[in-house]
C-alpha cells in the first residue's frame, strides 16, 4: 500500500528557515504533512518522530 501522509512528532523545538519566514516547531507539537514532504525534516531527524500513514489505514 502506499503511503499518503506522514506525521511528524517534534521531540526537541527548532527553527526551519523557508523563504524569508522562520517557523518554530516547539517540542511535543505534532504535524500532519504530505508524504512527500517528509524529506523536508532530513536535517532535523535527531529533533522528530515520523509515522508514516498508509492509504487503507485512512
Amino acid at each position: 500500500m502506499p503511503y499518503i501522509c506522514s506525521i511528524i512528532l517534534v521531540l526537541n523545538s527548532f527553527d526551519v528557515r523557508i523563504g524569508k519566514e522562520d517557523i518554530l516547531f516547539k517540542k511535543g507539537s505534532a504535524v500532519l504533512i504530505d508524504y512527500n514532504l517528509k524529506d523536508f525534516f532530513s536535517p532535523n531527524i535527531d529533533h522528530v518522530m515520523i509515522v508514516d500513514v498508509e492509504e487503507k489505514t485512512v
